[in-house]
């Protein structure tokens, strides 16, 4: 298990030029649209709202986006990450995750603990589980997430 994760590593080192952030963007209505039917992220879209928001393209196509944010802490967030379905499975919100944070500080982040599609995604893209006992909860709305932080040496980019 371990070498089939490592070589899945590798891979996203191979591939990660061919994936690109690029500010501002406009999202297409329609790809929001999608992105707030998704279960794991419907609620945390905003379709409605105009929001800074970043185009994710592999080999230079729109193929999702991420609504990043920089947090009163100082610490940044991805927000809400869409791929559409057609691309999944290529590592490419991993690539983008690992893009957007290269250049941002280590604050942690955090991630829903129903959400296994985006703790997998952090995790290619070189971040760990910082305490795995413990269940955190927002006071605004009962969301239940735990952080998660960049391991040392050991980045996509």
């Amino acid at each position: 298990m371990k070498l089939l994760f490592e070589n899945w590593r590798q891979y996203l080192i191979e591939q990660a030029n061919t994936v690109q952030i690029k500010f501002p963007d406009a999202i297409p209505p329609e790809m929001l649209a999608l992105a707030n039917k998704d279960p794991e992220i419907s609620g945390f879209v905003y379709p409605e709202e105009d929001r800074q928001r970043a185009g994710i393209y592999f080999n230079d196509e729109l193929v999702g986006f991420m609504t990043p944010r920089k947090e009163p802490d100082g610490g940044w967030r991805v927000g809400a990450i869409h791929i559409d379905p057609n691309s999944r499975g290529k590592g490419i919100g991993s690539m983008a995750i690992a893009k957007f944070f290269e250049d941002k500080t280590d604050s942690p982040v955090p991630i829903s603990v129903d959400n296994i599609s985006s703790q997998k995604a952090f995790a290619n893209a070189g971040f760990v589980l910082l305490n795995p006992d413990e269940i955190l909860t927002d006071e605004k709305d009962g969301w239940k997430y735990q952080l998660w932080g960049r391991e040392r040496n050991e980045t996509l980019i």
